[in-house]
């Protein structure tokens, strides 16, 4: 429930002025959000579906089970902007967690989501991460997509609004002449 509260304090609270939600997961968050979607269906603690309402939601390594998870972007879809699913078959911590927690069951950071390249759910991307830089498990590759060393981080940047650093430079410029 403590996510819902806080999506509650974003949407409705002192906060109600952001027009934008995005959500990014990464690991064991993405069952935290799997969890959450799942009260929200049954109408729990305060849930509703509604709090997802044109948010991006940006899944990275995603230490859920599989079909959990790809139930979760099926109960949200019509809520939502849009879900990318970044996953590699080469993180060994997923392979760990799958084996010590669930026996055997795959987790989705483990593998392409269930509705790539579907025609009914075109704004599910599902992108396979194949240069991971990462020197420990493999599973630390939301910081090369997020620190730009890919051309897929800027899909996700511009997805997302986020100035980049030349138009911060500028931004700075105009404000230092305009003084």
């Amino acid at each position: 429930g403590y996510f819902i509260s806080y999506l509650n304090c974003i949407r409705e609270g002192e906060y109600h002025k952001f027009n934008q939600i995005d959500i990014i997961c990464h690991s064991m968050g993405n069952y935290l959000l799997t969890q959450t979607i799942g009260l929200c269906v049954k109408s729990m603690n305060g849930g509703s579906l509604e709090l997802f309402a044109g948010c991006n939601i940006i899944c990275v390594a995603a230490d859920s089970p599989y079909d959990e998870y790809n139930k979760a972007i099926i109960d949200v879809y019509d809520q939502i902007s849009n879900w990318i699913h970044y996953w590699t078959d080469k993180d060994w911590a997923l392979r760990i967690s799958s084996t010590i927690f669930v026996n055997n069951e795959y987790r989705a950071g483990q593998m392409e989501c269930k509705y790539k390249d579907d025609e009914n759910y075109p704004k599910v991307l599902s992108v396979e991460w194949t240069e991971t830089k990462c020197i420990d498990s493999d599973h630390g590759y939301i910081d090369e997509i997020l620190g730009k060393f890919d051309p897929l981080a800027n899909d996700v940047i511009a997805r997302l609004n986020i100035p980049q650093e030349d138009e911060n430079k500028e931004n700075e410029q105009a404000s230092k002449s305009s003084e």
